[in-house]
């Protein structure tokens, strides 16, 4: 993933350098290995909850789709 960050409505909380970029640190990793397994068994759960994306049929532009090129006006 590119650090460099589009201009948006949040740009100016991203200053002075303007990147998405996370420092490293010397704070300690406070998460437990059984509290990251609970949560990860959590987020699974809600997108296995959360279903498929919505689809659409396209067989019904099949049949419109030859007429529009015979169209007079469609040709101009």
């Amino acid at each position: 993933m590119c650090i460099e960050i589009p201009a948006n409505e949040y740009y100016e909380y991203f200053g002075p350098d303007y990147e998405l970029d996370v420092k490293s640190s010397n704070t300690d990793d406070l998460n437990s290995p059984a509290y990251l397994d609970r949560v990860k068994r959590i987020v699974l759960e809600n997108l296995r909850h959360a279903g498929g994306p919505p689809s659409v049929q396209m067989s019904g532009m099949l049949k419109i789709l030859p007429f529009f090129f015979f169209l007079p006006w469609a040709l101009t």
